[in-house]
């Protein structure tokens, strides 16, 4: 396995923007060279780091994997993540040698791999989304009215920082084979153990047409087995989610 701490530099100001900085991320490639590509994006104030051990490696062994950590973790110039993910996209492609690309995104990156394939239409074979939600105010409605929405969640929703900090699952439309793992005691996205809350995001998700979804027990936001206990990623029982994603993409590409 070759692991190479690599960061991609895009436009500064717009996709093709001469001025570059660079994002943050690793490379981790098999020994055998794979002819399948994961490209994952963080989750808000995720750092690369965090994400290698317990997850990049295990994916690592079938796949080439490239971790990429958001400008800023996500924290401000958000509305340019979209087009930084496809600069990545597009040098990764270049590096593997290899068109069969899918898009993992954890929490917030799963917003902003769905905004980045739909808005520059790269060619990807499927999408995986770990602790995924419709919209921030979903997360904190009360109601099991998937489809109306309650007033907490319009009310959130609506609010400045709220819509310009996120591009929300729930307004998009995935038509690619997608899969969401929901972690069954997530504190962030206000699941808690309740396994009856948990449902409502597997009902909501159930309307791509594509879209198949796993509630994993006793999992945390960053799934691990302790309440916020957010560092490292996956480091509890880590093959159940790998293994689930490795299953999800051979069946995909078959």
């Amino acid at each position: 396995m070759k692991i190479k701490d690599m960061p991609i530099y895009v436009g500064k100001r717009a996709y093709d923007d001469n001025r570059k900085i660079g994002l943050p991320g690793t490379l981790i490639m098999p020994e055998s060279k794979s002819d399948i590509s994961l490209i994952f994006e963080t989750g808000l104030n995720g750092h690369h780091q965090d994400y290698i051990d317990y997850f990049g490696k295990l994916l690592g062994n079938d796949f080439n994997i490239y971790i990429n950590e958001m400008r800023n973790r996500g924290l401000w110039m958000v509305d340019q993540s979209p087009d930084d993910l496809a600069q990545v996209d597009e040098i990764i492609r270049d590096i593997t040698e290899t068109d069969k690309v899918f898009y993992i995104g954890h929490s917030m990156g799963m917003d902003i791999a769905v905004e980045t394939r739909i808005r520059h239409k790269n060619d990807v074979k499927g999408l995986y989304g770990i602790c995924a939600y419709p919209s921030i105010g979903f997360t904190r409605s009360r109601t099991s009215e998937n489809r109306k929405g309650s007033w907490e969640e319009k009310i959130i929703d609506s609010l400045p920082l709220i819509s310009f900090l996120s591009y929300p699952l729930k307004n998009s439309k995935i038509n690619d084979p997608v899969r969401f793992a929901i972690a069954e005691n997530d504190e962030v996205l206000n699941i808690h153990g309740m396994r009856n809350n948990a449902r409502r995001f597997v009902e909501f998700f159930s309307q791509y047409p594509k879209s198949t979804s796993r509630i994993f027990k006793g999992k945390n936001h960053c799934f691990n087995n302790t309440k916020y206990m957010f560092s490292p990623f996956n480091r509890d029982e880590p093959e159940k989610l790998v293994d689930d994603i490795i299953k999800f993409v051979y069946c995909t590409i078959l």
